[in-house]
């Protein structure tokens, strides 16, 4: 009898074990599956910063082009407006001698007119 007792006390023991480290894996399975939660909440977060991140890259990129081709435009306009100042100064210079030309000889025919 004695023999049964501590048997059945043994296998109290151990069902008691049983349920606490059946109890135990049960919350770390439920801490994981919340940890497993929040960690899928964050890798799609990160996806979607990613995704929004390649977004404005492309529009930057895009952007970027128009700008460079809007440069180059400029540029050639600038260089097109250097050629025609550059024109302009040479015809300036033309017209600025042929005027003291004219006035040095209006002055000759003004002092061999005396």
């Amino acid at each position: 009898m004695l023999r049964l007792k501590k048997e059945r006390e043994r296998l109290l023991k151990r069902l008691h074990d049983s349920e606490r480290t059946s109890g135990n894996a049960a919350r770390s399975a439920a801490t994981l599956e919340t940890e497993s939660g929040k960690m899928m909440d964050s890798l799609q977060s990160a996806e979607n910063r990613a995704a929004q991140a390649e977004a404005m890259l492309s529009e930057f990129k895009r952007k970027n082009v128009v700008l460079n081709e809007e440069n180059r435009r400029i540029e050639s306009q600038v260089d097109q407006l250097k050629v025609m100042q550059c024109e302009s100064d040479r015809e300036k210079l033309q017209i600025e001698s042929k005027l003291r030309e004219a006035e040095f000889k209006h002055e000759a025919v003004q002092e061999n007119a005396h």
